[in-house]
């Protein structure tokens, strides 16, 4: 038998499709064992309503500490020999489960096996694909990032025991820390399954996009933990994070918010690791230009590609100047296109090589964004000066100034 365990809090928008993702499944020797933390928005009823028409399904609702705790209680509950976790807003393929057990029928000394998955929005529509490696990448490479989507793994329970399930200290990457330890022990014994086995769906409520500042700094506990080492991308991520969601009406210091994360992540960094964040975040031009109410979002050195936008939050209508050079040879004529949200444009012809200015007026009320589009670019390593630089640059940004 097949046991699924799904941990639930307030999911009941996305519960029923998960469910008969389930249940539907073309293997139907399974069980679904439903972890519900007193969900306080119809989940239960729902619960209640599929239970009954199918006695494959158990749940129950208690308190927990969070999903971690609520998987390791499901998990007791279960009585097959192979786990599959699902959460309660993802989906299965529709053989996943037949696909799994076929592995590990004609895989027998194989503990975990992992396939690929695609994410999906609310309404289900399949929009990328989780970035996977095969599992002969060696364990070192998850410093780099998790390469596994956790809705597409399937394991056998000596496999759970074995590793010592979840740990429950942790609140939003215990998958991550659980597949660390399943390859320091055992990779030869994890395989791979070349085929989209689930759907991860990303929207604002998952606990992954809620909890963005304890993903980075849970991520870089656990790969200090296990590998001996602490990436600097790992907070700085968080950082570009913060940066892309600036303005920010509810906290409108990015130079705080930043620093405050930052001296939070700084007791579990190797100080060379600390010291490489503070020494990017110094010179990132991004942050210079910021203020309380704009972010103009170039490359970090202060260059724009083809297209830069420039986000501006106010209650009343101001207005922006962007001071800027043109990358561009000189004696060249390049247009910069400014359209704002409301499908205004206004169009700049620029002198190659000359300074420039650029006029933007906010509405108010609310977010501005203003597109700026050029309709030339250079590559720095094609002037044959040595660069190695590739990117399709158009005019470097100097100076944001508020006019009024």
């Amino acid at each position: 038998m097949v046991s699924i365990v799904m941990p639930l809090r307030n999911q009941a928008r996305f519960l029923g499709a998960a469910l008969e993702s389930v249940l539907g499944q073309s293997h139907d020797d399974l069980e679904l064992i439903v972890a519900d933390g007193e969900s306080t928005d119809g989940s239960e009823d729902i619960l209640r309503s599929y239970a009954a028409k199918d006695p494959r399904l158990r749940w129950s609702s208690k308190q927990d500490t969070g999903p971690a705790q609520a998987l390791n209680r499901a998990v007791r509950e279960a009585h097959g020999d192979i786990l599959g976790w699902l959460n309660a807003d993802d989906l299965y393929a529709p053989d996943a489960v037949a696909t799994a057990v076929r592995f590990f029928r004609d895989s027998p000394d194989s503990l975990m096996v992992y396939g690929h998955a695609d994410f999906i929005d609310t309404d289900g529509n399949v929009t990328g694909r989780y970035p996977t490696k095969a599992a002969e990448t060696p364990v070192s490479a998850f410093a780099d990032g998790c390469f596994i989507c956790q809705p597409s793994v399937f394991m056998r329970r000596e496999a759970w025991n074995r590793w010592g399930g979840l740990d429950e200290s942790l609140k939003t990457s215990f998958d991550f820390d659980l597949w660390l330890r399943a390859f320091q022990r055992d990779s030869s014994r994890i395989g791979f399954i070349d085929k989209v086995q689930a759907f991860s769906r990303r929207h604002e409520s998952t606990i992954t996009a809620r909890e963005r500042k304890h993903v980075a700094l849970e991520g870089i506990t656990i790969v200090r933990r296990h590998l001996g080492t602490t990436p600097a991308h790992w907070a700085f991520t968080h950082v570009e994070e913060i940066m892309a969601s600036h303005p920010d009406a509810s906290e409108p210091n990015l130079d705080l918010r930043i620093r405050r994360f930052v001296e939070e992540a700084k007791p579990l960094m190797f100080p060379e690791d600390y010291a490489e964040v503070s020494r990017r975040i110094a010179a990132d031009r991004r942050l210079a230009l910021a203020n309380f109410s704009t972010f103009v979002d170039i490359y970090p050195d202060g260059w724009a590609g083809e297209k830069l936008h420039v986000r501006c939050r106010s209650t009343a209508s101001r207005r922006w100047e962007l001071r800027c050079r043109s990358g561009l040879p000189r004696g060249q004529t390049h247009h910069v296109a400014v359209i704002s949200t409301d499908g205004s444009k206004d169009v700049h012809a620029v002198r190659g090589g000359k300074n420039f200015h650029i006029g933007m007026t906010s509405r108010p009320g609310g977010q501005t964004v203003f597109m700026l589009e050029s309709d030339a670019t250079f590559v720095p390593a094609e002037r044959g000066n040595g660069s190695d630089d590739h990117r399709h640059l158009s005019f470097e940004v100097l100076e944001l100034l508020e006019l009024s």
